[in-house]
């Protein structure tokens, strides 16, 4: 397949914008200076500061650990999950347009997977009401740290697939990891003159 100019983008087209809905507004202070009265000397910087380094504690926990992170109230589980790539021709169009054919990526680097940042809302203790209204979108700079990660360590992220439900994957995770500090405790203690 020869790889021509046809694929470059019609820059002068008309652009669609996906309608984005900021929680952090004047409203969004108003009610947590309403509800929690103590702190309304706090200005809105603070308040921002706090919840930006909040979320940036979240994102290094998810990118940097294998189990993920149980979001708050039970909401979800966040975690990093190594797949398979299905498409076997995964074409690099910018490399191909540049050298004037098909150049495909190959992920030597990651043993054919891809690093997904997973989001499931099946809590494992018990369901709540409307799991299913729950989403979740990484931000940009979320998307950039999981692949920067997933790149330099991808064996520690557990290799999964779309059928298995998070839940289930964590209970088999656990299970996992009590048998590794089971055989660790037994070998520590291991003596072979008894």
């Amino acid at each position: 397949m020869q790889i021509t100019k046809e694929f470059t983008r019609d820059r002068k087209a008309p652009r669609y914008r996906k309608c984005v809905h900021n929680v952090f507004c004047r409203d969004f202070v108003t009610a947590f200076k309403t509800k929690f009265p103590q702190y309304a000397d706090i200005s809105e910087d603070v308040i921002k500061q706090i919840i930006v380094k909040y979320n940036e504690q979240c994102q290094k926990t998810v990118t940097e650990t294998r189990e993920g992170l149980y979001l708050p109230s039970n909401i979800g589980l966040t975690y990093i999950g190594a797949f398979k790539t299905k498409q076997p021709n995964n074409i690099n169009y910018a490399e191909s347009l540049k050298y004037g054919k098909t150049i495909r990526n190959l992920n030597f680097e990651t043993d054919g997977y891809v690093g997904r940042i997973v989001f499931s809302s099946y809590a494992s203790k018990y369901k709540f009401a409307f799991r299913d209204m729950w989403s979740f979108a990484a931000t940009r700079t979320f998307k950039e740290r999981a692949s920067a990660n997933f790149r330099k360590n991808y064996q520690i992220f557990r290799v999964t697939t779309n059928k298995v439900k998070a839940d289930e994957l964590k209970k088999k995770l656990k299970k996992e990891d009590r048998k590794e500090v089971y055989i660790k405790k037994q070998l520590a203690n291991y003596n072979e003159f008894e």
